[in-house]
């Protein structure tokens, strides 16, 4: 994502600690009366075959209770 954003396709929300020390990506604070609350969706090619970081991150957003 974070590389996605460098190029220009896009936005993302991230926390601030991965992004401190990457060139060509602003940081900009969200004000408390600012937020959002927003949904989000994640979608991933058939062919798609993830590395155990990516799995990892998977499996813990397909059991993910609100």
């Amino acid at each position: 994502m974070i590389s996605l954003v460098k190029r220009g396709m896009g936005a993302a929300y991230i926390l601030e600690s991965r992004v401190k020390a990457v060139s060509g990506i602003a940081i900009v604070h969200i004000q408390k009366s600012q937020r959002m609350y927003s949904y989000s969706q994640l979608a991933m090619r058939k062919s798609f075959i993830p590395n155990k970081y990516q799995r990892k991150g998977i499996d813990i957003l397909r059991h993910f209770k609100s």
